[in-house]
């Protein structure tokens, strides 16, 4: 039980952590926020990789990708697409 309370209480200040980093990256800009999803996935990574450097760009681009890779062929195996 110590070992889950350990990740629990440690995810749970990661997630508020990404949730300030976010909200001061994207809101703190003065930017609009695009409302295409190509448009706003093109600017999320513009703005991540102007904020922590030019490096993190194809780092940000390829969570991106995993991520939609991941979500998409869990909807082909169990047969929601």
């Amino acid at each position: 039980m110590r070992d889950f309370n350990i990740g629990f209480f440690t995810s749970m200040i990661l997630a508020v952590i990404f949730l300030a980093m976010g909200a001061l990256i994207q809101f703190g800009s003065g930017e609009a926020v695009q409302t295409a999803s190509a448009a706003y996935i093109r600017q999320f990574v513009t703005m991540y990789s102007n904020t922590i450097g030019s490096w993190a760009g194809g780092i940000i681009g390829l969570i991106f990708l995993v991520g939609f890779s991941v979500l998409f062929l869990w909807a082909l195996a169990t047969g929601r697409v």
